[in-house]
């Protein structure tokens, strides 16, 4: 029996992913995103250098930034060599905040896992591994 991409889609609508993939996806855009780089690199970045990384304009990462400033989730600073550049860290605030998104997104996994079994969820996990290795471009 062939599988096709549709019942796998019709499948993955049946489990009612929706919540999930919602949160999952925020945190490939926007302000978590921005966090989430600013606490991996671990140091101050550039105004500019997170717009790159990002892919957006210079407004837009200059509204980001004066939200998450007032949230207290990023403390931004302007250089001493040039007054016109911006650099950003991440405050504890923002640390915490991310921690508790990344935390509603793993107990969330969390509780669709506890369905499976061990070894269920071992093979998906290593299904997971798979689909996650780069693609040979043709």
């Amino acid at each position: 029996m062939e599988i096709s991409a549709m019942q796998i889609y019709e499948l993955f609508m049946k489990i009612n992913l929706k919540e999930l993939i919602n949160i999952i996806l925020s945190g490939f855009s926007g302000v978590f995103l921005l966090l989430k780089i600013l606490r991996n690199k671990r140091k101050a970045m550039a105004a500019g250098e997170l717009s790159s990384k990002m892919k957006v304009s210079s407004a837009r990462m200059a509204a980001m930034l004066n939200n998450l400033s007032q949230k207290g989730y990023i403390k931004k600073e302007k250089t001493e060599d040039d007054g016109r550049k911006t650099i950003v860290t991440i405050t504890k605030d923002g640390q915490n905040a991310l921690a508790k998104r990344e935390g509603k997104v793993v107990g969330l996994i969390d509780k669709l896992l506890k369905k499976l079994s061990s070894k269920d969820i071992k093979n998906l996990l290593d299904i997971c591994k798979k689909l996650a290795k780069p693609q040979k471009q043709v």
